[in-house]
């Protein structure tokens, strides 16, 4: 992504442990968006979407920060499902546990909470599936 600037430090965690190299292959080559692909954008893509955030905890010195994030491909066609389900494997592979790099806090856990998997058709008929997860990413300051 090329507007690095835009990013959360969160974000910026993700996006580098999207970026390692224990992603290969398709999910390598994919473009990664923060939050909406451009219309331009060549599929498969890769987008990062904050679902929501907060603190946890009674008293100050418990409080915790989280962050939970819709993180799926999409890939074009309606034969691509099967593209899509490899893209998401790869995807849980590398952010189920993750201990990502965020800087000025501690991510202690990088936990899967559901699956994202749906196929949307847009006006010309053509389809996009769109496989992932929702990660909740708990941080501490």
């Amino acid at each position: 992504m090329a507007e690095d600037e835009q990013l959360n430090a969160v974000e910026k965690g993700i996006f580098a442990a999207l970026n390692t190299g224990a992603i290969t292959g398709t999910v390598a080559a994919a473009q990664h968006y923060n939050v909406v692909a451009p219309p331009d954008a060549t599929f498969p893509l890769i987008v990062v979407q904050l679902l929501d955030s907060g603190r946890e905890g009674d008293s100050f010195s418990q409080r915790s920060q989280f962050g939970e994030y819709a993180i799926k491909c999409i890939t074009k066609g309606e034969h691509s499902v099967a593209a899509a389900g490899t893209m998401q494997n790869a995807i849980d592979t590398v952010m189920e546990g993750a201990s990502l790099t965020v800087t000025g806090l501690t991510a202690f856990a990088s936990r899967w909470q559901r699956w994202v998997s749906f196929m949307e058709y847009s006006q010309d008929r053509q389809a996009y599936v769109h496989r992932g997860g929702v990660y909740r990413i708990n941080l501490t300051p």
